[in-house]
């Protein structure tokens, strides 16, 4: 996980998505396509002793060079925020990761996170890509273990 969107939820979010063309790519966000499901599988997180489906996901580019995120929607003390994971993939493959023949390869945690920040700060939104600390660094695929914050609008 690498963004936290407060007082979002995940449907919202995917309509925002829909809207925005990607500062990097120069393309609309979209969910993957049926043909291209098999490279943005479905991913479980463990939330409060639940593995929990993501709400929603959503790419922008080609499979050898995309940006992908998926949301996850979050319910505490009576606010809804949603959790993010946002990564750059390259050269996917139809199926997963090599040396298998199937595809989901993310090369970087961190370009996605930032290009989506320079999205929602496109939009006008509130935006700290370094606010939350995870502790979870990792060199490769490049993740600098800090989250972003992304507020609504004020």
């Amino acid at each position: 996980m690498n963004m936290l969107f407060t007082t979002e939820n995940a449907d919202d979010l995917e309509d925002t998505f829909h809207r925005i063309t990607n500062v990097d790519k120069g393309k609309k966000w979209k969910n993957p396509s049926w043909f291209f499901m098999a490279t943005a599988r479905d991913q479980w997180l463990h939330i409060d002793g639940e593995c929990k489906e993501q709400d929603v996901q959503c790419v922008v580019g080609w499979i050898w060079d995309r940006f992908h995120i998926r949301l996850w929607n979050i319910v505490s003390g009576g606010s809804n925020n949603v959790i993010a994971n946002a990564h750059h993939e390259n050269l996917l493959t139809i199926g997963g990761n090599l040396p298998l023949p199937h595809g989901h390869q993310p090369d970087s945690f961190d370009a996605g996170k930032e290009s989506v920040c320079d999205d929602f700060l496109g939009l006008g939104r509130p935006v700290s890509p370094r606010e939350l600390p995870l502790n979870n660094y990792q060199r490769l695929p490049n993740c600098d273990g800090i989250a972003a914050l992304i507020e609504q609008a004020r």
